[in-house]
């Protein structure tokens, strides 16, 4: 369940109106987001209802003016039906506890500008990475309408310098409607000021379909701390049309369960080490060229202290064999 937000009805008249910066990272910053995913299907030939239990950890490898570089790592999990999982434990007698199906394991490094716009960054080299100004980038993958982020990005939104309530702007995007984002409202969540960014992007015929043709919807909420310009909550819902019906529906609910926890020394080094053998891991494996990779996941798990990004080189290891 999501924390409670205490809406703030009046300012008084002689305190400033909130404002929320651009998201202000510090290097060796980590932080959580954890919570779930809801899908939900009413088509006739495809019914279905699925749900995924969702973590992104985010931890920041350099920060600079300009932008700041960042390891993203999401793991989703099929969370399983409890209208079913009893009866199937019963008659198959295997334990749903012990027999958890590994995640889905995504760890990306990206570059956010001091909009908040994220970017996927291509280091191109064997680690360690040299990540400079120059390091080239491509972007980032558009948040799919037919099922769960691979890449969940939602805590991060473009946004101009100074944003405050009422404040309104447009985000492109391509090959899909523009966006429309406002800060829609103040509120106080575990102590803390946020601004609820809402935004909106639709197909032209949403509102008025006309024949059978699909159309869709997104909506987002973003609750941001006026401290830092960073994401405390954010959900996301998904609507799919079909004709005049809604017959699609994906909501993601998420929370900052762990604000940001300094790493220094290191603890900056054994984590960075290992998402930079991930990601180079990962790419061999893409690129169709690795050698002897499970050897040399072997050595470097053995020299190397474990970290939570451990999951990213378990999940090479799954594609491997």
């Amino acid at each position: 369940m999501l924390p409670t937000l205490v809406l703030i009805a009046t300012l008084a008249p002689s305190r400033a109106e909130p404002t929320v910066p651009p998201p202000t990272f510090a290097t060796g910053d980590e932080m959580v987001y954890a919570g779930d995913v809801a899908e939900e299907s009413t088509r006739i030939d495809v019914p279905y209802k699925r749900a995924f239990a969702l973590e992104v950890r985010v931890f920041v490898l350099a920060a600079s003016a300009t932008h700041t570089d960042l390891a993203v790592m999401t793991l989703l999990r099929p969370k399983e039906d409890p209208n079913v999982a009893g009866p199937a434990a019963a008659v198959t007698g295997i334990d749903p506890a012990k027999n958890r199906t590994p995640p889905a394991v995504r760890l990306e490094l990206i570059r956010v500008d001091a909009t908040g716009q994220p970017a996927l960054l291509v280091p191109g080299t064997s680690p360690p990475f040299a990540l400079t100004a120059k390091t080239p980038t491509k972007p980032a993958p558009a948040v799919p309408l037919d099922g769960p982020a691979a890449l969940e990005l939602g805590y991060l939104v473009p946004r101009p310098d100074k944003v405050t309530v009422n404040s309104t702007w447009k985000q492109k995007e391509k090959d899909r409607p523009d966006a429309a984002w406002s800060a829609a409202q103040a509120a106080v969540l575990n102590g803390a000021q946020v601004l609820e960014l809402a935004g909106t992007q639709q197909t032209a015929k949403w509102a008025n379909p006309g024949g059978l043709e699909a159309n869709w919807r997104r909506t987002d909420s973003v609750w941001v701390a006026t401290a830092d310009g960073l994401a405390r909550q954010f959900t996301r819902t998904i609507e799919i049309k079909d004709g005049v019906h809604v017959v699609e529906k994906r909501t993601v609910r998420c929370t900052l369960t762990t604000p940001p926890t300094p790493n220094r020394g290191d603890g900056y080094s054994a984590i960075r080490k290992e998402v930079e053998a991930a990601v180079s891991f990962a790419a061999e494996l893409d690129a169709g060229r690795a050698t002897r990779l499970l050897e040399r996941l072997d050595v470097f798990e053995q020299r190397h202290r474990e970290t939570p990004y451990r999951a990213a080189l378990e999940a090479v290891r799954r594609r491997v064999k």
